[in-house]
């Protein structure tokens, strides 16, 4: 046993470490280390020197975190000699071995405020001495690569770290996943790097329906440069950038927002759903911001009892006189003639896609929007926003001869519960709490249809949860709906094989992923059904829907 640990990747980096101190920044005389240097060298694939710095910042990061500052002591020299290794450390960034936080807003180079950290895949690859644990984690479908690069430009308008990191890690991760057709599309239409991230972006907003994300803040979140956003939005505006002038962008003004939002052609979005026809319906928008009840695609829903007699009862109150005769009855009593209604449940239980098809039987169109993405860094502009959504969808109340549906998606972080607003309270916390309270007054004299949708049931605030008349739990399927939701996406499966799938605790989006995949290697193989080879692809479902976030710590 004792053998073991001592022939451990993580015992071998210990011991450089410790020989690394007090080395006044010479590694040739690390000798005695070298066998270790050269296991971990070997493993990484990277060179002598950044082993040592590997080593050394891996320890460090357990402590009180690796810093520049920390680096210097531990080989006694000065911090600016520390500076001659930052294009070894570049090298590990930009291999994902390390990742450089910052909570600066990066107006300038402050290397004193970086902090890096090891990934969790590297640290288990490194303990388990799996290398396969590395690639694995980064080899994705096209949805899972969109979402990653999604949150790494997400993070960098976090200002956790600069454009040119971000570009260099969504760079790697195309490099990884060249064998998806839409990157080969847009590497051989796109040359700069900052577009390609752009459209990355625009696609995975696409796939996960979010409406409401105009072309300013997205933008806004890709440049840690004042300067270089004017200059990008100019290019955009003018037309001079390359996605305007190949047609695989084009820029609308909203009918209902005083904003303009980016959109992907015809041609962009035929290649980017070229494996998911299913989405091509979604995208017959006649308005902007508006999904189309009669684009939307019929897709079965299996549900327990208690929460299909729910459903169903929602969708007889939205039928046409149904919903008449409940206003018409609310406003004598003088109650609110709102319909409110909120779906709590954990990720992937259905509740998304029960407003999609709750809209499609009713034929109510929906006004979509993310509550999330009305977020603004700038003072003020965020209560503006939220204002603003309501005021448009009052607009389309009164304008469409069939009343739409004002639909909240992923409303977790602004339904949670209300901070107690102090001295010491900052002006994130205060304005956060300001545009609850804007939405807490809009809920209060709403008049029309609202849905929204949350996994964080349990951090609801209170105020919220009075201004709902329906509050609707989605749980995670029973072994009998997992098994109805199999038999429905794999026709061919026999009962046993549904008894044995349905043990597998997924939900119905999980199994949808399995499926998926399961179908891309029999078209490519050109196999028969393989139960064993579904067993396997269930077994691998969750750690990679829970894939860790590439990019920055989250």
């Amino acid at each position: 046993m004792g053998k073991k640990r001592n022939d451990s990747l993580l015992s071998k980096i210990a011991e450089i470490s410790a020989k690394a101190r007090n080395c006044q920044g010479d590694f040739s005389n690390m000798t005695p280390v070298k066998a270790e240097i050269d296991a971990v060298r070997n493993f990484l694939d990277i060179t002598h020197d950044q082993a040592v710095i590997f080593s050394c910042l891996l320890e460090m990061s357990f402590n009180r975190g690796a810093t520049l500052e920390g680096l210097a002591k531990q080989f006694q020299v000065s911090v600016l000699s520390v500076f001659s290794m930052l294009d070894e450390i570049s090298v590990l960034e930009g291999k994902m071995l390390l990742q450089r936080n910052s909570r600066i807003h990066l107006r300038r180079n402050n290397y004193a405020d970086y902090k890096y950290v090891i990934p969790g895949d590297v640290l288990e690859s490194l303990r388990t001495s799996d290398r396969s644990v590395l690639e694995s984690e980064k080899t994705l479908n096209l949805p899972a690569f969109l979402e990653t690069v999604f949150e790494i430009a997400d993070e960098r308008e976090d200002n956790e770290f600069r454009t040119s990191v971000m570009i260099e890690q969504i760079e790697r991760l195309m490099l990884k996943n060249k064998h998806l057709q839409f990157i080969t599309f847009v590497n051989e239409n796109i040359e700069e790097s900052i577009n390609k991230c752009l459209i990355f972006i625009l696609a995975y907003i696409k796939f996960s329906r979010k409406m409401y994300i105009g072309m300013d803040s997205i933008i806004e979140g890709l440049f840690d440069n004042f300067n270089q956003r004017l200059e990008y939005e100019y290019n955009l505006a003018t037309g001079k950038n390359e996605l305007l002038k190949k047609s695989l962008v084009t820029i609308n003004e909203s009918e209902f927002r005083n904003t303009r939002t980016l959109n992907l052609t015809s041609q962009t979005l035929n290649e980017l759903f070229r494996d998911y026809p299913e989405f091509i319906n979604l995208e017959e928008e006649k308005m902007d911001g508006i999904i189309r009840s009669d684009s939307i695609k019929n897709k079965q829903m299996f549900f327990g009892q208690r929460l299909k007699n729910d459903v169903d009862r929602l969708t007889r109150l939205l039928g046409r006189q149904e919903f008449n005769k409940f206003t018409g009855r609310m406003e004598k009593s003088s109650l609110p003639r709102g319909l409110t209604v909120i779906f709590l449940g954990g990720p992937g239980t259905g509740k998304t896609e029960t407003v999609y098809q709750i809209s499609r039987m009713t034929g109510r169109d929906l006004f979509m929007v993310d509550l999330s993405q009305t977020k603004s860094k700038w003072f003020g502009e965020s209560e503006k926003l939220i204002k603003q959504v309501f005021d448009d969808y009052r607009k389309l109340y009164e304008k469409m001869p069939i009343q739409p549906i004002l639909f909240i998606n992923e409303a977790d972080g602004l339904f949670t519960k209300r901070l107690n607003i102090s001295g010491s309270s900052t002006s994130a916390d205060r304005a956060n709490n300001t545009i609850q309270n804007i939405i807490l007054q809009e809920l209060e004299d709403f008049k029309g249809i609202l849905f929204a949708t949350t996994n964080l049931g349990a951090n609801l605030d209170m105020a919220f949860e009075r201004r709902f008349l329906f509050k609707v739990e989605f749980s995670q399927p029973s072994p009998e709906a997992r098994a109805q939701i199999w038999k429905s996406r794999l026709k061919m499966l026999r009962e046993e094989h549904l008894r044995t799938l349905s043990r597998y605790e997924l939900n119905g989006a999980e199994i949808e992923n399995v499926v998926r995949k399961y179908m891309v290697e029999k078209v490519v193989d050109n196999k028969p059904m393989n139960i064993n080879r579904l067993k396997e692809l269930c077994e691998e479902e969750k750690p990679f829907v829970k894939h860790r976030k590439m990019g920055f710590r989250r």
